[in-house]
């Protein structure tokens, strides 16, 4: 079986202090690419490993899926479903016009902690 996979390094959609996020396709479906903006590259795998440990354990709405990654490769990264209600600095735009402070690891935190709440028998 033959896969089609493209980074298209050339859109960029998003950046912040921990990396930066492209469009990438898979078969022509397309995803969010995110690389570490880490100089080492073991520091790169490390943060983004971490990264991945929180987000699988956070589930629920709008929380996009961590599709799939590559940590031992050249260039470590992680793929993510596209966000469809756009990007993240949509989210904080819109949560600054509402007056919402925005903080991503206590929102992965609550989203994780209603998960495990919602599984308890």
């Amino acid at each position: 079986m033959s896969w089609t996979f493209v980074v298209h390094w050339d859109i960029e959609l998003g950046a912040g202090g921990e990396g930066r996020v492209y469009l990438c396709s898979l078969d022509g479906v397309h995803y969010a690419l995110k690389v570490s903006n880490a100089l080492d590259w073991a520091e790169a795998r490390l943060a983004l490993a971490r990264e991945a440990d929180r987000h699988t354990r956070a589930e629920g709405d709008g929380i996009v899926e961590l599709v799939a990654g590559n940590l031992d490769g050249d260039i470590p990264f992680l793929i993510y479903e596209l966000a469809t209600d756009g990007s993240l600095a949509d989210e904080l735009a819109r949560n600054r016009r509402e007056g919402v402070v925005y903080h991503p690891v206590a929102a992965l935190e609550i989203a994780a902690l209603r998960a495990a709440l919602l599984a308890e028998p």
